[in-house]
């Protein structure tokens, strides 16, 4: 009895001691030989999530039960080592923050052919587009020669755009703009065209009353060694003609910065070069009924004639120019002339299709041809700051071509006669003054 109560008190010890022992594992002690979690500064700002290391114990030793496994370490860099930008990425990224973009809307009008006649003069007639008469197979009929009086290139709608990039000292300019694709149709509008009346003496076959006309030169003169005179190719059953204009641009320019920063009077020389592009095509059409030989009342089929000229002017210049300006806090007025003189690259193809009846060839020519191309432009805008970012934008500009083809006048109206395999009606090369104007409004946009 004495040796079994003994023991007792023995094992009471040991169980409180294991339970002591059990309960401090619970948490590793700082002295166990793993270095404590790494804990950030407080700066007042949330602490990057610091990365999950493995924790091994050194060699030799054995994990000790209940310290983790997984410990949290800072591996941030110091900051003696970290990426520091090269003076090329300072200057970039300074550049790309300061960059402004401006967009427009364009209305703007071309330059309209005009009167000009769709044909050759005619021997003794001093204006061909006005009616005239003549005689066929001894008959008099009234005639006239079509012209692009009716042809209207006003308010036609575009848009353009610029990037402003600031360099050193100086803003370089890109910009391009384009104006809509137009095309338009004119037929003629003699209230006499395509009407008939009844011959004299009655029971004779009807005939048309007016006829639209396509006058051309015989062997390359109004009036040859021979005595014969002007041709004239004669549409009864209609006529129409098709115009289309195509026009868009762009340009480069260094503009320096002002000499004395801040508000007041500046002026800003600029060294650019630009690109214009500008298509013309006429498509003349007219139909002709030919008539049975027995029976002139009986149409056996209908001659239908086409004339189809195209232009196309490539000009690449170089130019120079001067921005005046009056700076002041909300508002900026400029005036900008600039001048560019280079090459106008420019292709005229000239197609004629069944001219003198339904078995005559197709007659294609074209000329490719450069000239100097000299071009200039005035403007005047107005710059209306609206935020510190956003400012609207007015501007009118005007701009001057010399040495343009235009497809009205591109076209050599000739006929080498009856016995001849095919039309003479050719391209020629053609040089014209072109204009082109109108305003702008839109918007810029600065980038902070």
């Amino acid at each position: 009895m004495f040796h079994r109560l003994r023991w007792q008190p023995v094992l009471l010890l040991a169980a409180v001691a294991c339970c002591t022992l059990r309960a401090d594992a619970q948490v590793p002690s700082a002295n166990v030989g793993f270095a404590p979690a790494y804990a950030p500064p407080d700066t007042g700002a949330p602490a990057a999530l610091p990365r999950y290391t493995i924790a091994q114990p050194p060699y030799g030793q054995t994990r000790i039960a209940g310290v983790p496994l997984y410990e949290l370490e800072d591996t941030t860099p110091p900051q003696d080592v970290l990426y520091e930008p090269t003076p090329l990425e300072r200057y970039l990224s300074a550049a790309l923050k300061s960059m402004w973009f401006r967009t427009e809307y364009l209305l703007w009008d071309l330059d309209e052919p005009g009167d000009v006649a769709l044909g050759s003069p005619v021997f003794a007639v001093d204006d061909p587009t006005q009616p005239f008469n003549i005689f066929v197979n001894n008959q008099q009929i009234t005639v006239r020669v079509f012209d692009l009086e009716h042809v209207s290139l006003k308010d036609n709608n575009g848009i353009r755009g610029t990037l402003g990039v600031p360099l050193t000292f100086g803003t370089l300019e890109l910009s391009a703009f384009g104006l809509e694709h137009t095309t338009q149709r004119h037929t003629p509008r003699d209230k006499d065209f395509g009407t008939m009346e009844l011959g004299f003496p009655p029971g004779a076959v009807s005939q048309p009353t007016f006829f639209i006309a396509t006058s051309t030169f015989t062997n390359g003169s109004i009036l040859d060694e021979t005595g014969l005179g002007t041709n004239l190719f004669l549409y009864d059953r209609f006529f129409q003609i098709d115009f289309d204009t195509d026009v868009w641009g762009a340009e480069a320019n260094f503009v320096t910065d002002p000499y004395v920063p801040g508000d007041g009077f500046k002026w800003r020389p600029l060294l650019g070069f630009r690109f214009l592009r500008l298509r013309e095509r006429l498509t003349q059409q007219g139909g002709l009924d030919i008539r049975d030989e027995n029976n002139p009342d009986i149409v056996t089929a209908t001659l239908v004639s086409t004339i189809d000229s195209e232009v196309r002017n490539l000009m690449f210049a170089p130019q120079v120019g001067l921005r005046l300006q009056w700076v002041a806090p909300w508002f900026t007025i400029s005036f900008e002339p600039k001048v560019a003189l280079g090459v106008n690259a420019k292709q005229t193809t000239v197609l004629a299709d069944q001219i003198r009846g339904i078995g005559d060839p197709t007659v294609v020519t074209t000329i490719d041809r450069q000239n100097l191309a000299a071009i200039g432009e005035l403007g005047v805008s107005a710059r209306v700051r609206v935020t510190e970012s956003i400012a609207a934008f007015i501007s009118y500009q005007e701009i001057w071509m010399a040495n343009v083809a235009r497809a009205g006048t591109s076209i050599y109206y000739n006929d080498f006669g009856v016995g001849a395999p095919m039309t003479g009606i050719t391209a020629k090369s053609d040089n014209q003054f072109y204009n082109m104007r109108g305003l702008s409004l839109g918007f810029e946009v600065r980038f902070p």
